[in-house]
Order: structure tokens, then sequence, then C-alpha cells
């Protein structure tokens, strides 16, 4: 009996830890009083085991509510109405453009055209600026931080094989020969497969799958004389 009181007393102990530090420093000492005594009470180990589940629940749930007290009030924004407002209109200004940025980026590899990446990041820092010049607080330059990292970041998922074939195909310059092409696009699809005869002029078509969400993204090279001369994407 002994040493089941010492294990769910220690049990209880760590729960108290849970609690915010000024909580505890006032009433933890006192809550264990207050267990030790009820558990001198119990009547036998099922006596104890009751009270052991009843406390360390009510434990739980009482650092759940504390904790929350807690962060509501040290995070807590001391705001004019107006400023709620701003915030939380820039705070879902900026989730939206960083969804549809990602969005935009997953069915046509948008992150590939710089310019797209600049207007995104200046239409959500100039909203983030805004926000942090009306309300100077740390957490609304993390929420700027985040967004920038998001949007900078999407270029760099391959949400599938177009954006690697993209990479590949933005690479491919006039003047290059086939042989280099190929060793360029190394792992896409060519048609025609071999080169055929040589003439003035020579189509090849490069893919990077065969099923139908994007089995007609042709890279198109146009080559003249054994060089390239232009160089077209048309998507799916």
């Amino acid at each position: 009996m002994r040493i089941a009181t010492l294990v769910a007393r220690s049990a209880y102990r760590a729960v108290l830890r849970l609690y915010p530090r000024e909580f505890r420093a006032t009433f933890a000492a006192e809550m264990l009083a207050i267990f030790d005594l009820l558990a001198g009470e119990a009547a036998g180990p099922a006596g104890l085991l009751r009270l052991a589940s009843r406390e360390l629940g009510a434990g739980v749930r009482g650092v759940a509510r504390e904790q929350g007290r807690e962060w509501a009030r040290r995070y807590a924004l001391p705001l004019r109405p107006m400023q709620h407002v701003l915030l939380l209109a820039s705070l879902l200004c900026l989730s939206l453009i960083a969804g549809l940025y990602a969005l935009l980026d997953f069915a046509a590899a948008i992150s590939r055209y710089w310019q797209a990446t600049s207007l995104a990041l200046l239409i959500g820092g100039s909203l983030g600026a805004l926000v942090v010049w009306e309300v100077p607080r740390r957490r609304s330059l993390v929420a700027l931080a985040l967004f920038v990292i998001a949007v900078s970041g999407v270029g760099a998922l391959d949400w599938n094989t177009r954006k690697p074939f993209l990479r590949q195909f933005d690479q491919v310059r006039p003047g290059m020969t086939v042989a280099e092409v190929d060793r360029l696009m190394a792992g896409s699809m060519r048609e025609p497969r071999t080169p055929g005869a040589d003439g003035p002029q020579r189509v090849l078509i490069y893919r990077h799958t065969n099923e139908g969400w994007g089995d007609s993204d042709w890279g198109e090279v146009l080559f003249e004389r054994g060089k390239v001369v232009e160089v077209r994407f048309l998507p799916d």
C-alpha cells in the first residue's frame, strides 16, 4: 500500500509541475497536501486507485484550463477594434495569396516565372508591412516571415513530373545541338524517338508523362541545320 501511495503521489506531483509557474507557487503545496490527506484516508488499494484516477484526471483538466488562461494573458493583443479587423483581414489575405500561389504552381508551375513570384511577394509583403506598421507586434513579423517562406518555398516543391521537366526544358537555348538537348532532357520522352533524316528543319517534341493529366504537355524544339532556333512549351 505504501509503494502504491508513493507512486500515486509522484504521478500527481508530475501533473502539478505542468501548471503555470505562478499557479504552482500559489496553490501546488496546498493541492499536494490535500492529495496526501485523501490518500491517507483511502480505503485500501481500490480506494487509492479511484482517488488517483479522479485527482489525476482533474489535474490534467486543470492544467489545460490554467495554461489556456496563461497563454491568453501573455499573448493577448490589446488592440482597438479596427486593429483587430485589420489583423484578421490581413492574415486571411496572406493565407489566400499563399494558397492561390500554391494552387497555380501545382496546376501550371507558375513559380518558374520570377514575375509571378515577385508579384505575390510584393502584394503579401505590402499587406504584412501595413499590419506591422499598425500593429507593431513580433507575431505580425512572424506571420509575414512565414508567408515569405511559404511562397518562396513553393518553387522547391515537385508536385509531380511537370516541374522537373520544365526546369530542364527552360535550360534549352538556341544554338544547342540535338545531342546536347537530348542530354539535357534525359529521362523525358521524345518524339520522334530517333532523329530521322537530316533536313533544313526538324521539330522534336519532349514529354514528361503518358498520364492523361499531362500527356499533352509538349516541349517543342525547332532545329535548323542541326541547331536549336526556337523553343516553346505547350501546356496540356
